[in-house]
Parts: structure tokens; sequence; C-alpha cells
């Protein structure tokens, strides 16, 4: 017997709520877990998990470490934010362990957040003197 893919229909209410859970700036910089969204958005744990993989392709945790390391390479790459600290970094972020962020960070880039900003730094300037 195989195994049929699981989906749920949430009401427009749910969609809604969920939605908001996922696009809020809260979902980014704090321990959002499915256990906080179910209480808010009242269903079960295993059709919130179903419903976000079938509508944002990815689990939970998934997609709020791809939103958080989004705003990592935004922060490593301004110019302005150029002396803050590599935890200050994982910390705007909203990382809060340095391991995951660097683990997190690797996976995506093949190379640690310092040495990305090296590279994007000697783009600016390659940039800058064209």
């Amino acid at each position: 017997m195989s195994k049929e893919k699981r989906t749920f229909a949430p009401t427009e209410k749910q969609k809604q709520q969920i939605d908001n859970w996922i696009n809020s700036p809260e979902f980014i910089t704090s321990k959002i877990t499915l256990e906080k969204i179910t209480k808010d958005v009242v269903m079960n744990k295993t059709d919130l998990s179903a419903y976000i993989k079938q509508e944002y392709g990815d689990n939970l945790s998934d997609i709020i470490t791809s939103r958080r390391l989004n705003r990592v390479e935004k922060v490593l790459s301004d110019e302005e934010k150029n002396n803050l600290t590599m935890v200050e970094v994982l910390e705007e972020g909203g990382f809060q362990a340095p391991s995951t962020f660097f683990q997190a960070f690797y996976e995506r880039h093949k190379m640690s957040p310092l040495a990305w900003k090296k590279r994007i730094n000697a783009n600016h300037k390659l940039k800058d003197n064209s």
C-alpha cells in the first residue's frame, strides 16, 4: 500500500492567520513553533504542517531558516553595517545559536559568513571602480 501525500484545506480565516504568522517580522526574530501557530489558528499540528508544506513548499523550520539567512545576507552586504560582529549579525538575523547559524550559512553558500562577506565587499569595490 502506497502512502498518500496528506493535504489539508483550512478555512479562509485559518489561511489568513497562517499567512500572517509566516509573513510577520516576529516569524524571523523569535522562536516560532508549530505549537504556537496551532493555538492561534486552532488546528492540529499534523494538518498545519501538511498545509504549510503544500502551500509554501517547505516545512516550517526550513522556511524560518531560509528567511533568517536572507536577512543575514542583507546585513552582511550592507556597507553601513560593516562594523557588526558575527554575533551581532546572527542575532539581527534571528538566529539564537551561533552553531545553527554557521551550519545553515555554510550549507547554503559552501563558505563561512566571513568569507562570503569578504567576497561581497570585493565585488562592491570592483563595481565602484568600474
